[in-house]
């Protein structure tokens, strides 16, 4: 079989893997010129970067906590409910973020000085048996992959390595908000058929009634995104999140059981971010998020001894009513409203304790 290719086809083959090449750099061009584009004091892009770069817009000092975290932090935590009782935040929440993202959030956050920064996690992820996934470093950064070498065993080393490489890619960090954006430009949006609707609220049935959302926010919406019928994404200017609407399946019960065997590799990592946070003379907090009607039994003291922090706030099992879920995981507008006004009187007892 002669295999021998001709110069007219190697030089075909040459140029076509060059236009892909540059068409592929120049896509990546364009859409990190349109992310910077859309950042500003009063925008910003759900990702870590320019998330970050809207945090970068105010003035060092001027706030006294950063909350890190997920979509459990950025659909949780009100701006405006923490202003009431006198305390300035930011709301650092990403969707998708895990502990191995937080090193850059935490090293970005202590850039702007402020007087705390809270670190939000599930208690799920401090046992072995519930540990995170380790295929989620969509985009991890330099900063995430010296920490993650520093404290983890190679089966985090080498996925994260990966994550890191190919976050050069810019399409595979945006493809989730191009798919939204597409979704909501051919109003093709996807409802799962086996849906028991008696088991949402029909006041929040987004589809049916297009409730004014801004007047439910406490914040300025510029941006909407509709995932299902049963629920609206809202983003405000100053870095919230709400979740508008309430689907829970009526055999969803919560979640319940024994939690042991402490998972040593996430705590590592934890405890560099913690150390290197109280290194900038900054306090920080950890706290455990609620959990939908949670009924897990685990030593909270052991987690206390473990964590390289002087306050650990424990909400796993912080009552919030099934109508005030707007699925499993997230709190609606309702929700989040309850459960911000009492994290900001736990936070407010702990620091007048500690005097």
């Amino acid at each position: 079989m002669n295999f021998y290719i001709s110069s007219s086809s190697r030089a075909k083959l040459f140029i076509a893997v060059l236009t892909f090449v540059l068409l592929t750099v120049a896509l990546d061009g364009a859409l990190e010129l349109y992310a910077a584009r859309k950042t500003s004091k009063d925008r910003w892009i759900e990702n870590k970067i320019y998330k970050s770069a809207h945090l970068s817009k105010r003035d060092p000092g001027e706030t006294d906590y950063i909350f890190i975290g997920s979509s459990r932090t950025i659909f949780h935590i009100s701006t405006a409910v923490f202003a009431d009782y006198d305390q300035r935040i930011y709301n650092f929440g990403v969707s998708g973020m895990t502990l191995y993202d937080f090193p850059y959030f935490a090293q970005k956050a202590a850039a702007q000085k402020p007087k705390t920064i809270v670190l939000n996690i599930s208690v799920n992820d401090l046992f072995s048996d519930n540990s995170e996934k380790k295929d989620l470093f969509d985009e991890t950064t330099a900063i995430d992959l010296l920490y993650i070498y520093a404290t983890q065993p190679w089966d985090i080393k080498l996925p994260a390595t990966k994550g890191y490489f190919r976050s050069f890619h810019r399409l595979l960090i945006y493809n989730k908000a191009i798919y939204v954006r597409l979704k909501q430009l051919f109003g093709t949006f996807s409802v799962n058929k086996n849906e028991d609707v008696q088991a949402e609220d029909p006041s929040m049935r987004v589809n049916s009634l297009k409730p004014d959302y801004q007047a439910l926010a406490d914040c300025r919406i510029f941006d909407y995104n509709a995932p299902s019928k049963y629920k609206t994404v809202a983003k405000c200017e100053n870095g919230d999140g709400i979740l508008f609407g309430h689907y829970i399946p009526v055999d969803f019960k919560g979640t319940q059981g024994k939690l042991s065997g402490m998972n040593e590799d996430y705590i590592r990592l934890l405890n560099k971010i913690l150390d290197d946070i109280q290194a900038t003379h900054i306090q920080p907090i950890v706290v455990l998020e609620p959990i939908f009607q949670s009924r897990l039994v685990y030593n909270l003291d052991q987690i206390k001894q473990k964590l390289h922090t002087k306050t650990v706030i424990d909400l796993t099992g912080y009552p919030v009513p099934r109508e005030d879920w707007a699925d499993t995981g997230h709190l609606n507008h309702k929700g989040r409203h309850a459960y911000t006004k009492h994290l900001a009187k736990t936070l407010q007892s702990a620091f007048s304790e500690s005097k």
